[in-house]
């Protein structure tokens, strides 16, 4: 006998990075951040921006936590997910108030997941909704970061709610960890992500099976690494 109450969470955890609201809505996620790095974006002249943002190194990787609750029973679960994205992300621009980061392209794989019952979860995807506005924004006094991301799982052996594909707006918090120059009109900068979104499947399938719906939470942990490239703006 499969327990049923551990399995949508299984399931879910390869889609559920992309569950929380839609690509339209605004989500304001506000953290926090250490002043000393944004002040050192703001000793770069103006001619610098816009600048472009590049993947940087190591490889940008994390765990997923899900959380799900199915029948009175609440299950966790972890899966690895990698940055597979390279080159050119972004570009940040700067206003008298903040420094805006926006993303163009983001992309992560998400480790195969096998059910309790057998049934194994292919590799996912995981990118940016191009319908979303995709961007940071960090005030240049108090070093304070708004998330504005949106993000698409594509899962090529599963349906949610009927889709291949699961959209979500992310509410996690994020902060400008570090910045430092590393050559001529080349800087590197960290940001400390967490990724959160929640979503309620009504139904879905794994390798054409049906199984029972419910809702799920994820959350994420990401040390990113990224490149700031003045040379190559505009």
């Amino acid at each position: 006998m499969y327990k049923w109450a551990a399995l949508p969470i299984a399931v879910l955890a390869g889609f559920a990075v992309a569950t929380s609201g839609s690509a339209g809505r605004t989500v304001a996620a506000s953290s926090a951040s250490g002043t000393s790095p944004v002040k050192a974006f703001d000793l770069l002249p103006d001619s610098d921006f816009p600048a472009t943002v590049l993947r940087g190194h190591p490889r940008e990787s994390g765990t997923l936590t899900f959380r799900f609750s199915f029948l009175g029973h609440a299950t966790t679960l972890t899966a690895s997910t990698t940055s597979v994205s390279a080159g050119q992300l972004g570009t940040l621009s700067r206003s008298p108030s903040e420094f805006v980061l926006h993303f163009t392209r983001l992309h992560y794989g998400v480790a195969p997941i096998t059910l309790p019952n057998g049934l194994v979860l292919a590799s996912q995807t995981i990118t940016l909704n191009p319908k979303g506005q995709n961007t940071l924004r960090i005030d240049r006094h108090t070093g304070a970061v708004t998330a504005d991301l949106h993000w698409v799982v594509s899962a090529p052996n599963a349906l949610y709610n009927g889709s291949q594909n699961i959209e979500f707006a992310d509410t996690g918090r994020r902060r400008i960890a570090s910045f430092k120059q590393v050559g001529a009109g080349r800087y590197s900068f960290n940001i400390r992500s967490e990724w959160h979104g929640s979503v309620t499947l009504a139904h879905w399938s794994v390798a054409g099976q049906e199984l029972p719906g419910g809702a799920v939470t994820l959350e994420g942990v990401w040390n990113g690494h990224y490149d700031l490239d003045v040379k190559r703006a505009g």
